[in-house]
């Protein structure tokens, strides 16, 4: 599956993010020809709140961080509505593995769709890897 082809620009930030999710033990680095990533371990152990959390991301939908200071440093009328919610979709997030995820027809249909879209719009190669991720992220 490809992940990811473009230009320099982008490269840099597509590194640091691999190397986040390396130091978490979620991908290792393939070297040499064809080298670039794979995952670290079976794809239905890995939960998509872990990738988030291993790139220093959050689904916190509080205006103030979580913090309590929303309204001139005091807590707002909606922050325990909003705090919950992001518990909620932290839950949701900590309860879908990557795996279940590249098993979903829908997902399945819209990456098949953007794969051929890349091809054709901008004349990149695509290949196909029987390994359940691989990105190469050489310009």
């Amino acid at each position: 599956m490809l992940i990811f082809q473009s230009d320099k620009g982008s490269l840099s930030y597509l590194e640091q993010l691999f190397s986040k999710l390396r130091k978490a033990g979620l991908v290792a680095s393939v070297r040499g020809p064809g080298g670039g990533y794979r995952l670290g371990m079976d794809a239905f152990k890995i939960s998509i709140g872990t990738v988030i959390s291993a790139v220093d991301e959050s689904v916190d939908a509080t205006r103030c961080s979580g913090k309590g200071d929303c309204q001139g440093g005091t807590r707002c009328l909606t922050h325990t509505l909003w705090r919950d919610l992001s518990n909620r979709i932290s839950d949701f997030l900590d309860n879908i593995t990557l795996g279940e995820l590249m098993n979903d027809n829908e997902v399945l249909e819209i990456s098949d769709r953007q794969e051929l879209e890349l091809v054709v719009n901008s004349g990149f190669k695509t290949t196909t890897s029987t390994a359940p991720l691989s990105a190469n992220v050489r310009s």
